[in-house]
């Protein structure tokens, strides 16, 4: 349940997939986290990222 803007430790290609327990909010991370808008979750929500080598980029996002 805490918030976050960043993500760190990345390399090109790198994909990962958040599946949330609770509710918590992830916001745009600016140089290093970029993401459509900002993401308030509840349970069972996912969100998936690929790495470009710089910054983490959301692929798709899932609110159930």
């Amino acid at each position: 349940t805490t918030n976050f803007g960043t993500m760190n430790d990345g390399w090109a290609g790198r994909r990962v997939t958040l599946k949330f327990t609770d509710a918590l909010t992830i916001g745009d991370g600016g140089a290093s986290l970029k993401i459509a808008g900002n993401f308030v979750t509840s349970a069972d929500d996912t969100i998936s990222f690929i790495h470009d080598g710089t910054a983490w980029f959301e692929t798709s996002r899932s609110a159930n």
